[in-house]
């Protein structure tokens, strides 16, 4: 919010630049439209702050690798057989996408301990991931 609203401030001074000086009013319109571009969308910080969140997960496992150690405890077939027991013992009651995210989180979160904000990141981009392969 706090970039688009720079942009705004600077659309607003060229804006008023174009009223000025007509004759620069080619060059400002091209500025107006490259800072527009540059705006953030409603979702784009979210979604860039659980990039963020991913990507700092993937350098600790490679910082892992390169320093020769083994990353933490792989996926079990334990560990996906809870889920699978899980699951079972929610047959009656339907599963929701939320409900799924938050059992893969839990069962991650098992490996790599994740304090809530980063939890509900994880879980926000399994429900993407899920929902990209509806």
């Amino acid at each position: 919010m706090a970039r688009n609203q720079l942009i705004e401030m600077a659309t607003a001074s060229l804006s008023d630049l174009m009223k000025e000086h007509p004759e620069h009013r080619a060059e400002a319109k091209q500025d107006l439209q490259l800072l527009n571009a540059q705006k953030m969308g409603e979702h784009d910080a979210e979604i860039e702050k659980i990039k963020n969140v991913f990507l700092a997960i993937l350098r600790d496992i490679k910082k892992d690798i390169d320093n020769g150690e083994q990353p933490g405890e792989a996926v079990t077939a334990a560990m996906f057989q809870a889920m699978r027991d899980a699951l079972a013992e929610q047959k009656q009651n339907p599963l929701s996408i939320d409900d799924v995210a938050a059992m893969v989180a839990g069962q991650i979160g098992q490996l790599t301990p994740m304090d809530e904000e980063t939890a509900d990141l994880f879980k926000q981009l399994a429900k993407k991931m899920m929902k990209g392969i509806e």
